[in-house]
């Protein structure tokens, strides 16, 4: 095994420390003229010397290795337990189809019974985002970990993890926009089921939600299509990455500085 001139250095100087504690303890042992209980007491204590020594540059070796061996535990884990959901199998865009099918059915039928459908559709949409809400905040620390131990998405694989990751806050943001606009008209559509405080009253709130049926139908229409774009981006993404199953040592690498200290703990040069 070849060694840098630093631990070249560092093992020069381990081995001088390590012949003078010898010569110190064996000096004050003649000068004492101790017995053979105190000649044993200081063998023991250069076996633990040398056991500290072999310990510290034995750890100083492996360190870098066992560091990038944790940092693709981590590595494993965004992908298998995060990014899958960023994949065909997201949950997202099907709980949103059914909150606007039901939106839709509501607007055709104005029941009771479709507008609690409705609601329910809408809550389950909620329900997921905030899911999704906290897979993104995993993966942010999974990431930030994974700089700690020195790894980086590898090339080709960077460019379109980055799209995905970017594309999945965008799905987010129109998401819970789209539930914004519906959560709105919801309101209006439960005030209008409401009755007037007098008979003689108009039901200003159903008013405003016949006058206002067509614009609402526009912008979240116009909103759910800017979601499900995003959505399909993101898909797309996925699968551009992961169609070819590769292993996780081709979708991650060691950063450079991180990989030049394992060359030189092993003694490996390019």
């Amino acid at each position: 095994m070849k060694f840098s001139r630093k631990e070249r250095a560092l093992h020069a100087f381990a081995v001088v420390a390590f012949a003078l504690l010898i010569l110190i303890i064996l000096f004050g042992q003649i000068v004492k003229d101790s017995g053979p209980a105190e000649w044993l007491s200081a063998l023991l204590n250069l076996v633990m010397a040398g056991a500290a020594v072999a310990a510290y540059l034995t750890a100083r070796s492996w360190l870098p290795q066992l560091t990038t061996q944790e940092g693709y535990k981590e590595a494993i884990g965004l992908v298998n337990d995060q990014y899958i959901q960023l994949g065909p199998l997201n949950t997202l865009g099907a709980a949103a189809e059914n909150a606007v099918e039901a939106f839709r059915k509501y607007n055709e039928t104005k029941t009771g019974k479709a507008s609690a459908a409705y609601a329910e559709a809408v809550n389950e949409l909620v329900m997921l985002l905030l899911t999704a809400d906290s897979v993104q905040q995993t993966i942010r620390e999974i990431r930030f970990r994974l700089n700690t131990y020195g790894l980086k998405a590898a090339e080709p694989y960077a460019e379109e993890i980055e799209a995905m990751t970017t594309a999945f806050a965008q799905v987010r943001g129109k998401g819970w926009w789209l539930v914004k606009l519906m959560t709105e008209n919801l309101t209006l559509i439960y005030k209008a089921t409401k009755p007037p405080l007098r008979y003689s009253d108009l039901n200003y709130d159903a008013l405003i939600l016949d006058m206002n049926k067509a614009k609402t139908e526009e912008t979240i229409e116009s909103q759910y299509q800017l979601f499900t774009n995003v959505l399909k981006e993101m898909v797309d993404c996925h699968d551009a990455i992961f169609v070819g199953e590769p292993p996780i040592g081709e979708l991650f690498t060691v950063r450079k500085s991180q990989l030049n200290a394992r060359q030189k703990h092993t003694g490996r040069t390019h």
